[in-house]
């Protein structure tokens, strides 16, 4: 079959997922086709994507969500009147994907989130079969346990979802533990990682994995190390400041550019990863068995619902605030019981394949 994927390009997590399935589908005897990536201009494509996904990337801007001036918090009422106000590239993002699709003639499309997929089942009566793959369709499962209050964001959240995946043949949710199957369309499977994570050997060795999605925390993490430079901290980050492949603020804090292999490779081997609370890194940390310390994007529900259940699951402990020192004493007393999620996590494939090929 000729797969198309769309990616919704705000976070990394989507297109780690899409890089990992690309392996999966091309093992089993598929092709990848095109890769729409919606984007808002607030970020750039990794290279490590465009290097490894192996297919023809189709930018399309798509609605997103804006941050402060800063780049610390999410302006959510803001981002809605922006997203509003930008309707009519929408509308042109959306024939263009129509007009994409007629010339490829994919089998299936597989949507790692991106809402306007969803919108183009709805407006342009799309007949080829949608499969919608993230983490976030666990968000109406009726055992999801969601922090208690944030009524308004919860029903943000879930709707967003709910956009995305309009018309869909399937709803695949990814769970940091296992949950049963909803009725209906609403399918739960462990985390797909990719192939190298499953490859990689650990080890521990005497520094601190610091990873950044908003730049402007940058100014956080050198604050604190002010005052605990014993402490060894690699910090990877899209930080304007960082001119090369990294930046050696002195002989005990470094700043990396965003570099897939370089950053697996020193996760595998750091004491604890310190990071804002995305879903696909506290996966890897999970298998890897390192203790995380989340710190959601501030406004960013969907990352406080993450580290609560990260923290449910074991993974680590969250806070408001970049508080590193209260890490390192957790990590001294952390025990990692993470066979039975890495047996589960090492099926995820097998999984994600039947599930697939069982919708079409």
């Amino acid at each position: 079959m000729k797969f198309v994927f769309f990616v919704q390009g705000e976070g990394r997590g989507h297109m780690t997922q899409a890089l990992a399935l690309k392996t999966i589908i091309e093992k089993c005897g598929h092709t990848l086709g095109k890769v729409f990536v919606g984007t808002s201009g607030a970020r750039k494509i990794p290279d490590y994507f465009i290097e490894r996904i192996g297919a023809e990337i189709i930018q399309i801007k798509s609605p997103n969500f804006l941050s402060d001036k800063k780049n610390k918090s999410i302006k959510i009422f803001y981002s809605i009147a922006y997203n509003l106000f930008k309707i009519f590239d929408f509308i042109g993002s959306l024939n263009r994907i129509n007009r994409e699709i007629k010339i490829t003639k994919p089998d299936v499309i597989i949507n790692f989130y991106e809402p306007l997929v969803g919108l183009y089942n709805k407006f342009y009566n799309n007949e080829i079969p949608v499969i919608c793959i993230a983490h976030q369709y666990i968000y109406h499962h009726k055992e999801f346990f969601f922090p208690e209050g944030f009524g308004l964001k919860k029903r943000i959240l879930k709707t967003f979802a709910s956009v995305t995946s309009i018309r869909a043949r399937k709803k695949i949710a990814q769970s940091l533990y296992p949950l049963k199957n909803d009725k209906g369309k609403l399918i739960i499977i462990p985390p797909f990682l990719r192939e190298e994570i499953l490859k990689s050997k650990t080890s521990e060795e005497d520094f601190i994995l610091v990873y950044l999605l908003n730049e402007g925390y940058a100014e956080d993490i050198i604050k604190w190390h002010e005052n605990n430079k014993k402490i060894r901290l690699h910090c990877f980050s899209d930080w304007r400041e960082i001119k090369e492949d990294k930046l050696v603020y002195d002989e005990t804090l470094c700043f990396h550019k965003l570099n897939d292999e370089n950053f697996l490779d020193m996760m595998s081997r750091c004491k604890g990863l310190v990071t804002t609370a995305g879903f696909d890194i506290i996966c890897e940390a999970m298998y890897f068995g390192k203790p995380v310390f989340m710190v959601p994007v501030e406004n960013q529900f969907e990352q406080t619902c993450n580290s609560r259940n990260a923290y449910k699951a074991g993974a680590g402990i969250y806070d408001s605030k970049f508080n590193i020192s209260r890490f390192v004493g957790f990590m001294n007393s952390f025990k990692n019981n993470n066979s039975e999620y890495c047996e589960w996590v090492r099926n995820s494939t097998e999984i994600v394949m039947k599930e697939i090929e069982s919708a079409l």
